[in-house]
């Protein structure tokens, strides 16, 4: 049995399907959720020289011996992104999977010499495929990565942001062997963010509208109630009187009152905004 402890080949490769759920928490801090599903096949190679008998002479042999581990698995990313500037963030946090499968496959080869072959007549022998009864079910590590956003068009509605995550996991990936896969996954995300839309009437315009707008006719009554009201009271000598009177008031107006009164300036800025349309001192006196 050949135990392969250091080898030539292909790094693990995965091909997965990514869904991100992004929760801006402030201006500086988000938090971002990954799941997705990965599977990938490495193949390890590694050569033995043996001592053979050709034909009756004495050599010695070359044999490499191949194997293919592929697996799939289930990954779930809990990271906080944090926004150094408006164009690149840092990524850091846990990834936690289940792995769901995984197969091997396995030959050697009779490299040297060339004019011989195993006892089964051929130049390989030993191969073999199946399942890998030690995978271990949980894969767990600590990640981090970032992104930088490039605007894709002139208008800065468009971005292409690449990015770069690495995990390093203490846990090995056969529970009876020291095996253990760190992964990097690069990528790029395609983003879009609309115009932003811009009120075009002044804050005194709206509130003229308002002012101004019709009251509602409630025309789905047919008739009108028309109530009676009989009291009795008792005067000022302690007698009880029918003829006491109820007045009754009604009142109708117009209230407005502005949805969010606030002023907002800019950003290091002490004076108003010219988004704010403001008037004249001549303008205020007539004002209502």
């Amino acid at each position: 049995m050949v135990q392969i402890r250091t080898s030539t080949g292909t790094p693990y490769l995965y091909h997965p399907f990514q869904a991100l759920f992004v929760a801006p928490i402030s201006t500086t801090f988000g938090l971002d959720i990954r799941v997705g599903y990965y599977s990938g096949s490495v193949d390890l190679a590694t050569t033995e020289a043996l001592e053979v008998f050709n034909r009756g002479v004495r050599e010695t042999s070359t044999i490499r011996h191949d194997l293919n581990v592929s697996s799939s698995m289930l990954m779930t990313d809990i990271l906080g992104r944090f926004n150094y500037d408006s164009r690149l963030q840092f990524f850091a946090g846990l990834s936690l999977g289940y792995n769901l499968s995984g197969t091997y496959s396995q030959r050697e080869v009779l490299l040297t010499p060339g004019n011989a072959t195993f006892s089964n007549g051929a130049r390989q022998r030993n191969t073999r495929t199946g399942q890998l009864e030690s995978l271990s079910s949980i894969y767990a590590g600590i990640t981090g990565g970032l992104t930088y956003e490039f605007p894709a068009n002139a208008d800065k509605t468009m971005f292409i942001a690449p990015e770069l995550l690495v995990t390093l996991s203490p846990t090995n990936l056969l529970s009876n062997t020291s095996w253990l896969v760190q992964r990097m996954r690069a990528g790029f995300a395609v983003s879009f963010i609309p115009f932003a839309i811009e009120d075009e009437l002044s804050d005194i315009e709206l509130f003229d509208i308002a002012r101004n707008a019709p009251m509602r006719q409630n025309t789905d009554i047919a008739t009108v109630p028309v109530p009676s009201v009989s009291a009795a009271g008792v005067n000022e000598a302690g007698d009880v009187a029918t003829s006491s009177s109820i007045r009754i008031e009604e009142f109708a107006s117009n209230r407005v009152r502005p949805l969010l009164p606030y002023v907002f300036f800019d950003k290091g800025s002490n004076s108003l905004s010219p988004r704010y349309r403001q008037i004249t001192k001549e303008q205020v006196a007539s004002y209502s």
